[in-house]
C-alpha cells in the first residue's frame, strides 16, 4: 500500500523529470510535466484561497 502512494505525490514527479534529463527514465517526460503542472495549479488555488480567506476577514 505504501509504495502506491508516491507516484501521486509532486515530488515524486519532479524526480521522474530529473531521471529523464539523465536519461534513466522511467515515466514518460509528457506524463512527469502534466502530473507537476497539475500539483502547480492545485497548490497554487491552495495557496490564494488560503490567502483570500487570511486576509479578507482582517481588512474587510
Amino acid at each position: 500500500m505504501v509504495r502506491a502512494i508516491p507516484p501521486h505525490l509532486p515530488l515524486y514527479q519532479v524526480g521522474q523529470l530529473g531521471w529523464n534529463a539523465v536519461g534513466a527514465a522511467n515515466e514518460s517526460v509528457l506524463a512527469a510535466s502534466l502530473w507537476t503542472a497539475v500539483w502547480g495549479l492545485v497548490l497554487g488555488a491552495l495557496a490564494v484561497y488560503t490567502y483570500r480567506s487570511d486576509q479578507c476577514p482582517k481588512f474587510a
